[in-house]
């Protein structure tokens, strides 16, 4: 079974493939195949690193833009070989998703940035009170 890759903005550091491969013999060659398109465009082989039955390979870091697609060929002692399923991410200039920090979880619902760092400050303050203060209040107010 070859693991997922997710999505990535990343474009500075390879692509850890992790594969879980087992045979009732043993195994004696596994590898890595990839193909670029997209910005980036080519093919590569590269050979799987064994841990038990956990085996590894990097793709080199790829342009903003590039889809990756790649699957894991494996051969046992007896020269059988199977290769798995075809499975693909992007290189994205957009971030992957969090793990929190938007909305009502600390972070600022809005953000000004207009170059003053004191104006900045005490608009993102004052905004962010109404929002949360002063919006839920002329809602629920009680009428008279």
């Amino acid at each position: 079974t070859t693991e997922q890759h997710e999505d990535t903005n990343d474009n500075q550091t390879p692509y850890t493939i992790t594969a879980f491969i087992v045979d009732d013999g043993s195994i004696t060659n596994a590898t890595l195949n990839y193909s670029l398109s997209g910005s980036g465009s080519g093919t590569g082989a590269v050979p799987m690193t064994a841990n038990g039955v956990s085996y590894t390979a990097n793709i080199p870091p790829q342009a903003i833009g590039t889809t990756i697609e790649y699957s894991v060929k494996a051969t046992d002692n007896a020269n059988n070989s199977t290769t798995g399923r075809m499975l693909a991410f992007d290189v994205t200039g957009t971030p992957p998703p969090g793990n929190g920090g938007g909305g009502l979880c600390g972070a600022s619902a809005m953000t000004l940035n207009s170059g003053h760092l004191g104006l900045d400050l005490f608009a993102t303050v004052f905004f962010n009170l109404m929002i949360f203060i002063g919006l839920p209040y002329f809602l629920f107010k009680r009428r008279k």
